[in-house]
């Protein structure tokens, strides 16, 4: 049995560096830094994180880079997760950021119905710590960037 999930979180972040911060986030976790920990109820977990670039065309006429993401929990209580990351602009100063995804429960028969009676909601609460671990993220480097710019030197170069 597959599970699908979809969670967003909004970053106030510019569309037009998103996906770069994001890769950043993705890069560490990749390396196995606390960017690949994952929260599930109780358990926290290093899970071994992949990610590639792709081209979102779900609308017609219109294509913009996603990112797909794997990660493999290396362990028989935690499902594998594989999904897409999709950014969206809300304004000008912020991207709304949807990670879609499916995940299927381990444990056999016992496994599904322990999803069925939890275990889904774990898997939504941790998609979705994880959105908004990257969103923060890309506030946080937009935020540092922006104070390495200094406005005032910008307008007097003119």
């Amino acid at each position: 049995m597959i599970r699908h999930i979809s969670v967003t979180a909004l970053a106030t972040c510019p569309i037009s560096i998103a996906m770069a911060y994001a890769q950043s986030f993705l890069r560490l976790a990749e390396a196995g830094g606390a960017e690949a920990i994952v929260v599930a109820g109780p358990l926290r977990r290093r899970v071994g994180v992949t990610f590639g670039s792709s081209t979102d065309t779900a609308e017609p006429g219109r294509s913009r880079d996603e990112l797909r993401i794997r990660w493999s929990a290396r362990s028989a209580w935690l499902p594998d997760f594989t999904g897409t990351l999709h950014f969206r602009i809300d304004s000008v100063e912020t991207t709304m950021l949807r990670l879609d995804g499916s995940y299927s429960p381990p444990g056999g028969a016992a496994g599904r119905l322990f999803d069925e009676l939890l275990g889904r909601r774990i898997s939504d609460a941790t998609a979705g710590d994880f959105v908004r671990r990257i969103a923060r993220d890309l506030e946080r480097r937009e935020a540092e960037w922006q104070r390495r710019v200094d406005p005032a030197a910008i307008g007097a170069n003119r």
